[in-house]
């Protein structure tokens, strides 16, 4: 396990942010942002310290609470991941969904896309939808109400 967090470069001047364009959030995501120095996008599901993170793939990282569930993740070099980063101007979408049915907690990054696969990754009931062009469409969460620290 690595135990990366947010550097002190990361914590300046983030160019999206959380509480100026997506004050609807509220009920999954604590807050969040894009750092250009360091072309990182952070996305915080509570606002508890983490205790520790794992890599889930070469580009996420999930942190995790004392009790062992997600409270964030990481995702490191934003700009090549996801679809409508760019360094200067971060234009993407944010959009939690939560099928209680399934309890799989569904964080989409792009309004729809034509084709995605999905992708297992080095951590345990975490996936990412990729479209065909390699980037990144959302991140699904399995077991959500076990291992999600934002899902009661």
């Amino acid at each position: 396990m690595i135990n990366k967090k947010l550097t002190k470069r990361d914590k300046q001047e983030p160019l999206a942010k959380y509480d100026k364009h997506y004050s609807d959030l509220d009920r999954f995501i604590a807050n969040f942002a894009y750092y250009d120095d360091t072309n990182a996008l952070v996305v915080n599901f509570t606002a508890e310290i983490d205790e520790l993170s794992k890599d889930a793939t070469k580009y996420l990282l999930v942190s995790y609470n004392q009790t062992d569930k997600i409270t964030a993740i990481r995702i490191d070099p934003a700009s090549n991941c996801i679809r409508g980063i760019t360094s200067d101007k971060p234009s993407f979408t944010l959009k939690p969904t939560y099928d209680e049915e399934r309890d799989v907690f569904k964080l989409n990054f792009v309004d729809s896309i034509s084709m995605t696969t999905f992708q297992k990754t080095d951590v345990e009931d975490v996936e990412v939808e990729i479209d065909d062009e390699g980037k990144l469409v959302a991140k699904l969460f399995h077991n959500a109400t076990i291992k999600m620290a934002n899902i009661a």
